[in-house]
């Protein structure tokens, strides 16, 4: 089988699929990173039915958008950055408040995104690494004929506090091997699916060297969140989230401490 190639967004990006990480191995529960590790509860209550901030227990958030808020407030809230917490904890931590998971249950793929070029310029690299974790896809119940990865581009907007789609954006695509660009196009929602009869499929886990496929797009000016998901199911609005990965962004002139 073969396992997510690379992705680049220029932005830059650059998608891959190899093996485990040990952090999958030692991951905390849900409740571990709520209480002890972000301290949470200081505002949200303890076990997030609200306090000096609001309730979040149940939330009807989806992954993405919780994942989002967390890497970019709109609000007072603090960020949480990939330091303090990683797109796999995340995940857990939002099962966890969802009631789903209380476990040290990660996502069976973790997808993680870095940037690799220069900070301060509008076009820039990236690579994104997912890697199934757990003994692979056979042993998770994945359906990985329908994986595809769901590609979602917000910028903030400080004035009205909310992050707001980058939709109808130009996005070109290079597969390994090729040397022509194809190009995709987001949604009004910010979003593009890399679906696997674009190239965008499995290579085997533990290859040493993951093939990769190259994307690249013009940035507007201001912060970004990138967020990337594996996702599985025939339908993208009721897909099953296999894994997430997320990324802050900034312009040139808009210096960001990460």
């Amino acid at each position: 089988m073969r396992m997510p190639r690379g992705l680049l967004f220029s932005t830059t990006l650059v998608c891959a699929l190899p093996g485990v990480s040990q952090a999958q191995v030692e991951a905390l529960s849900g409740e571990e990173l709520f209480i002890d590790r972000l301290g949470c509860w200081n505002c949200h209550g303890m076990t997030g039915d609200g306090g000096a901030g609001p309730a979040i227990a149940k939330t009807e958030l989806s992954l993405r958008t919780f994942a989002m808020y967390l890497r970019l407030p709109s609000g007072e809230m603090p960020r949480v950055s990939p330091r303090l917490a990683s797109d796999s904890e995340l995940a857990t931590l939002y099962r966890w408040i969802d009631g789903v998971e209380v476990q040290r249950i990660p996502l069976p793929i973790e997808v993680s995104l870095a940037e690799s070029g220069p900070a301060a310029v509008a076009r820039k690299e990236l690579t994104l690494t997912a890697r199934v974790v757990g003994g692979g896809l056979d042993a998770n119940p994945l359906d990985a004929e329908a994986l595809r990865f769901r590609v979602t581009l917000k910028t903030l907007v400080p004035w009205v506090r909310e992050k707001t789609p980058v939709a109808n954006q130009l996005v070109e695509y290079q597969l390994a091997g090729h040397e022509d660009w194809l190009t995709l196009t987001t949604d009004e929602e910010g979003e593009v699916i890399l679906r696997t009869d674009q190239g965008f499929g499995l290579t085997e886990v533990g290859a040493s060297a993951p093939e990769t496929v190259r994307l690249r797009t013009l940035l507007p000016a201001g912060r970004h969140v990138l967020v990337v998901e594996a996702i599985t199911g025939s339908d993208p609005a009721r897909s099953v989230v296999a894994g997430i990965g997320t990324l802050v962004l900034r312009g040139s002139e808009d210096p960001l401490d990460v």
